[in-house]
């Protein structure tokens, strides 16, 4: 989220990551439950700002982040990224017997 949205939100730099790295060595191994929940929250936030500020006049507009992606395209990639890592989160919980959100009754 950080990397994708803090051009489209207007945050500069954009927030440290916290999986770069060797594994094992990354910002997030050394952080409690509590900051990874901050962390993730405060990512979210950012998101929401971004997609805020992108409308009909503006979205055709470089991104300003990586590549050549439009402000609309990079929102797009980073809607299908987080539904790429949820898909990871889904095949995790089904093998610790576990019923993903998503399947569960309402």
């Amino acid at each position: 989220n950080n990397g994708a949205c803090a051009a489209l939100a207007g945050v500069t730099p954009a927030p440290a990551r916290l999986d770069t790295g060797s594994a094992g060595a990354w910002a997030a191994d050394k952080m409690s439950k509590a900051d990874l929940e901050k962390a993730l929250a405060d990512s979210t936030a950012l998101c929401t700002k971004a997609f805020a500020a992108v409308n009909q006049t503006n979205m055709m507009e470089p991104s300003g982040g990586r590549g050549n992606r439009t402000k609309i395209g990079a929102l797009i990639y980073n809607t299908s990224h987080i539904n790429e890592h949820y898909g990871n989160l889904v095949t995790y919980l089904r093998l610790n017997g576990m019923v993903p959100p998503s399947s569960a009754g309402r």
